[in-house]
C-alpha cells in the first residue's frame, strides 16, 4: 500500500470540474503553511546546537467510502386518523415499490414507526385554537448498502415519487470507510518516516547528524472530504462525502548528533 506525504504533488483528472480543480488549489496552498509550520521549530532547535530535534510527520492516504446509509420521509394529510392511515399505507406501497426498482427489496429497507401529528386550526392573530383540522402522519425509510455510487444515485432520485402523488423528501446520505483500523498503523510509520526525511533534511543543512529516536507522540486522524483543508484538534470524520482522505499526525524527537 503505498501512502502519500503532503510533500508529494497531487494530481487530479482532467475530467474533475473547474471547483474541484480550485479546491485543490486552496489544499496544496494549505500543505505548503503546514509544511513550513511543521519544520519551524526544529530548524530552531538544530540552528541553536541542542542535542535533540522535535518535529512533527505527516502522512495521508485517499480513500472511498464502502459502505453508505440513507433516509427518506414521507407524509400524507388526512381530516381523520383512520384516513391517514390508509393514505400512508398507499404511500408505503409506492415508495417500496420504487426501492424494489432500483434493487432494494423490502428486506433490506428499514422502516420506522408511524409518527402521528395533530393539526389545529390557526386563529387571525397567529395563535392556535382547540379546532383540530386533520392530521399529519409520517415515516421514515432507511437504507445502508455498501454500493454507495447506487446508493448517491437512488438519494437524488427518490424524490421521482413525486410525480406519484408521494410527499418525500429524501435526506443527504452518509458515507463511512470501513477500513479505518487498518490503515492507522501504516499511516502513523509514514509520518514518522516523514518527520525523520525532514529532520534529516534540517540537521544535513546544520552540519549535523540525525541519532536515535527518542520520543514520539500520535496526533488525532482526521478522516475528510477529498480535497479538503479542515482540520480540529478532536478530530474530524467526515460522512458527506464519497472520496475522502486519512491523515495522521506524529510528532517526534530525534537524537542530534
Amino acid at each position: 500500500m503505498t501512502v502519500n506525504s503532503k510533500d508529494q504533488t497531487t494530481m487530479i483528472s482532467d475530467k474533475e470540474q473547474n471547483g474541484g480543480r480550485a479546491a485543490l488549489g486552496l489544499f496544496i496552498g494549505a500543505g505548503l503553511a503546514v509544511s513550513a509550520w511543521i519544520v519551524a521549530d526544529a530548524a530552531r532547535d538544530v540552528a541553536a546546537g541542542r542535542d535533540k530535534v522535535q518535529i512533527k510527520g505527516y502522512a495521508e492516504k485517499v480513500v472511498k467510502a464502502d459502505l453508505g446509509q440513507w433516509s427518506g420521509q414521507y407524509t400524507v394529510r388526512a381530516a381523520t386518523l383512520a384516513a391517514g392511515y390508509r393514505d400512508l399505507e398507499a404511500a408505503r406501497a409506492r415508495v417500496l415499490g420504487f426501492l424494489a426498482a432500483q434493487g432494494y427489496d423490502a428486506g433490506k429497507v428499514t422502516l420506522s414507526s408511524v409518527n402521528a401529528m395533530t393539526r389545529y386550526k390557526t386563529l387571525p392573530n397567529g395563535s392556535m385554537s382547540d379546532e383540530v383540522t386533520g392530521y399529519e402522519l409520517s415515516q421514515t425509510v432507511t437504507l445502508r448498502d455498501g454500493d454507495v455510487a447506487r446508493l448517491d444515485r437512488l438519494s437524488r432520485e427518490v424524490t421521482a415519487l413525486i410525480k406519484d402523488n408521494v410527499t418525500f423528501f429524501s435526506f443527504p446520505p452518509q458515507y463511512y470507510f470501513t477500513g479505518l483500523e487498518g490503515l492507522k498503523l501504516d499511516l502513523l510509520s509514514a509520518a514518522t518516516e516523514n518527520a525523520k526525511a525532514r529532520a534529516e533534511a534540517l540537521a544535513k543543512a546544520s552540519g549535523a547528524e540525525v541519532g536515535s529516536l527518542r520520543s514520539a507522540r500520535q496526533g488525532v486522524f482526521q478522516v475528510t472530504s477529498y480535497p479538503s483543508t479542515d482540520t480540529s484538534d478532536y478530530g474530524i470524520y467526515d460522512t458527506s462525502s464519497i472520496d475522502k482522505a486519512v491523515k495522521a499526525v506524529v510528532t517526534v524527537e530525534f537524537a542530534i548528533k
